[in-house]
């Protein structure tokens, strides 16, 4: 403004030729720099018009660069997030996996339990079935013993009146004072064979059962050991399988532990990213506008609970054993509330939306910054009914409750941040 007055004054003065040389040099030289004055102005006109454009376009230059950042900055997050719910793909499946592998080690263990018993039970028997198998062997060698000495008594009676004797059958029977006792004589001897053939054949069929029952019970023993072999080997081969059931649980703990970790680095990588999303946004609108952005101005100090009604609260703020993985001495970053899948989610305090889509663990998640390094998260929605971006008044809806992610049922998992540190929520809500 200064120049362009100065340069009018300056243009004026020539106008009227009030200069101190000859009349008609004054008057020519005034004309001739009038004409460089009038081409002086035209060019500092020209680039104070031109100063506008030049602006404008490095406006134009640092809003493209943002928007590339911007633009960067979500594809980083769409694959984060693709690996993220990958992650919880498969922990859901190593999950189903352990749950299967435990019921079979179950069965396995049960079987190993029921054939240890029958084992027990089998060498009962076999332990049984010897000592009896070694009573009939003692059973049968007397009743050899007693059939021999029969026998031999009966083979020498027999020689000692058919061939040694002094008095045989037939001297008996001839010495009969009469017929009658003749035949007494013949019945009597009849008697004695007779009985002696009883005996012999007593301790023959006495022989006999002792042999049979020894042919039982080693018969009986033979197959309650092979029984106790097959049975042994079956527990064997349980055994193993409880090991390698042992060995797949075990492996895949392991893995869902790094997977965990991999997860919780992607969660930490999502926040940041969204972030420092909102930060290039800020920057965006900053050069966009010429007017100064002012933030949103809070209705209210105080935290509203973020049900529409109060909840039993299923998990305290601390630590606890993890419900999800029966893990002891876990820390629970947030409350817990067993609301019906469903019931609407509040916004406990004015805000932005700071992240709105499936996060981890924590499944379909809402964040809201409201400012001062102040954050509420709420986790495990069934439905989210904000966008990333947006501001949401104080007990406006933004989701409904849920069980998504590492969730064993429907509830509100309830979160609240100060300079991203989870802080006891109780400190700021009324339960």
């Amino acid at each position: 403004m200064f120049l362009f007055t100065e340069t009018t004054h300056f243009f004026n003065t020539i106008n009227g030729c009030k200069l101190t040389v000859h009349p008609l040099q004054r008057c020519v030289g005034g004309i001739r720099l009038k004409k460089t004055v009038i081409l002086l102005v035209m060019t500092v006109l020209l680039f104070s018009l031109a100063l506008p454009n030049v602006s404008k376009a490095n406006r134009n230059q640092s809003i493209q660069a943002i928007e590339r950042q911007i633009q960067k900055l979500r594809q980083e997050k769409k694959e984060a997030e693709k690996k993220a719910n990958e992650a919880m793909n498969r922990i859901n499946m190593i999950e189903a996996e352990k749950k299967q592998a435990k019921q079979d080690l179950n069965v396995i263990m049960a079987r190993i339990e029921e054939s240890s018993e029958k084992l027990v039970d089998l060498q009962k028997r076999i332990d049984s079935s010897e000592k009896e198998l070694e009573e009939t062997e003692k059973q049968l060698e007397k009743a050899i013993q007693r059939f021999e000495k029969r026998n031999s008594l009966l083979q020498s009676r027999l020689r000692l009146m058919y061939m040694n004797g002094t008095v045989s059958y037939l001297d008996v029977l001839l010495n009969a004072t009469n017929f009658m006792d003749f035949l007494d004589r013949l019945e009597s001897i009849k008697m004695i064979v007779n009985k002696d053939m009883e005996i012999l054949n007593a301790e023959k069929k006495d022989k006999e059962l002792v042999v049979q029952k020894e042919a039982e019970t080693r018969l009986l023993l033979e197959k309650l050991k092979s029984d106790y072999n097959e049975l042994a080997a079956i527990r064997q081969n349980l055994l193993k399988q409880e090991k390698t059931k042992e060995v797949l649980i075990a492996s895949l703990e392991i893995e869902k532990e790094q997977l965990e970790e991999y997860t919780k680095e992607q969660e930490e990588f999502l926040l940041a990213a969204a972030r420092k999303e909102a930060e290039l946004n800020r920057q965006k609108n900053k050069v966009s506008s010429s007017k100064k952005i002012i933030g949103y101005k809070q209705k209210s100090t105080a935290f509203l609970y973020p049900l529409p009604q109060k909840y039993r609260l299923t998990s305290d703020f601390g630590r606890r054993v993890d419900p999800v993985t029966g893990k002891k001495g876990a820390f629970h970053k947030g409350l817990d509330f067993g609301a019906p899948g469903g019931t609407n989610i509040l916004a406990a305090k004015q805000g932005t939306v700071l992240v709105a889509q499936f996060y981890g663990g924590y499944g379909k998640t809402v964040i809201l910054d409201h400012g001062n390094g102040v954050w509420t998260l709420y986790a495990h929605m069934r439905e989210i009914t904000v966008k990333k971006g947006e501001t949401v008044e104080q007990g406006e809806v933004i989701g409904k409750v849920g069980s998504t992610g590492k969730s064993t049922g429907n509830h509100l998992h309830f979160e609240v941040r100060i300079t991203e540190e989870a802080v006891d929520p109780k400190s700021y809500i009324s339960i």
